[in-house]
């Protein structure tokens, strides 16, 4: 665009409301306009684009800015204007344009204009402008796609770096984690031990309980049965005291530290 703005320059000889004409490509363009995007269509795109829109795959970045901005007019005209159409697929996401009415100055013969790619209902980039209505044109919607393309590129970067940092700390933590890999459990006697205690106390709670029916208590004890470890109440009424037993012991152990 610096060499079509220079021969602008020299065609208009220091009058910015002069008429020029410019050749591109063999074809003569007298607006600015016109001349952007006959540049970009010459140039072509400096990085691959891919989209599908009805079907039709583009891989130009101005063929793609011509149908956005195709449908932003036809929203435009179709008095409709807050609203989110899809467009199609790009970059492995649903491809969608978000409109509304005014902008930043509440303006009536403004519109807001949105680029969305969603991936799974979730938004993966987004980027949105507020233009005059009569002011949205192909090359202002090329310029949202690059923008949004650009923001696409940072994120990609951003979590390219957080996942090189994650495998980096992966790597330093693998030699530990291998070595601890081997190693019993540190409190693994313990557990035993603690086990055997409850099979114990399990055995004595049943002698206690069959020793209450036999004599006819109906389950109920005169007073808790005495054990090498201490006292034990049985009450058959309250809750369930093994299972409560079990679960702290347990619990206690797992939660040891190692």
């Amino acid at each position: 665009m610096g060499a079509a703005r220079q021969a602008i320059d020299l065609a208009q000889l220091g009058d910015e409301h002069a008429r020029y004409s410019i050749n591109i490509d063999g074809r003569q363009y007298t607006n600015k306009t016109g001349i952007e995007d006959a540049v970009y269509n010459a140039l072509g795109d400096q990085a691959p684009l891919e989209a599908t829109v009805d079907g039709e795959t583009i891989t130009r970045r101005s063929k793609l800015a011509n149908l956005v901005a195709r449908r932003v007019h036809e929203i435009m005209r179709s008095g409709q204007e807050d609203r989110v159409i899809p467009l199609g697929r790009m970059l492995g996401s649903d491809f969608k344009i978000s409109t509304e009415p005014g902008g930043m100055h509440s303006r009536q013969d403004e519109i807001t204009v949105e680029l969305v790619l969603d991936r799974g209902n979730r938004t993966f980039a987004s980027t949105y402008w507020t233009y005059l209505r009569k002011d949205f044109l192909p090359q202002s919607a090329r310029a949202l796609i690059d923008k949004l393309l650009g923001e696409v590129a940072d994120k990609s970067q951003s979590s390219g770096s957080w996942l090189q940092r994650e495998m980096e700390e992966a790597k330093a933590k693998l030699p530990t984690l291998k070595e601890q890999l081997g190693k019993p459990f540190a409190q693994a006697g313990e557990l035993t031990q603690k086990r055997e205690r409850l099979r114990e106390v399990i055995k004595i709670l049943a002698d206690a309980t069959k020793a209450a029916e036999a004599a006819g208590t109906g389950g109920q004890t005169s007073g808790p049965p005495a054990t090498d470890g201490g006292a034990i109440v049985v009450n058959a009424d309250g809750p369930p005291i093994l299972d409560s037993l079990v679960d702290r012991q347990v619990q206690a152990a797992e939660r040891s530290p190692q």
